[in-house]
């Protein structure tokens, strides 16, 4: 964009959004293959404290080192991994 004035960019740009205003967007398959993937792991992260039981695993995980805290740390790291 060097040597481009502001009145030519902002042309530009203003034929871009009338383009893909007027224009129906065509995406490659493998960007929606992609995003599809993407939005299934979402959603299967969102399911991963009910099907591993995080609560009562890290519940466990304090009765047998007999420290509170340490099922409390595993579990906030649990759920701050999935949250990412």
């Amino acid at each position: 964009m060097a040597g481009w004035t502001w009145e030519e960019l902002w042309h530009a740009v203003q034929q871009v959004t009338v383009h893909l205003i007027t224009q129906q967007l065509c995406f490659p398959s493998q960007v929606c293959i992609t995003l599809n993937n993407m939005e299934h792991v979402r959603e299967y992260l969102s399911e991963l404290p009910q099907r591993l039981a995080f609560e009562t695993v890290t519940q466990w995980m304090s009765i047998k080192h007999e420290d509170e805290t340490v099922g409390r740390k595993a579990l906030a790291t649990l759920q701050r991994l999935i949250q990412r």
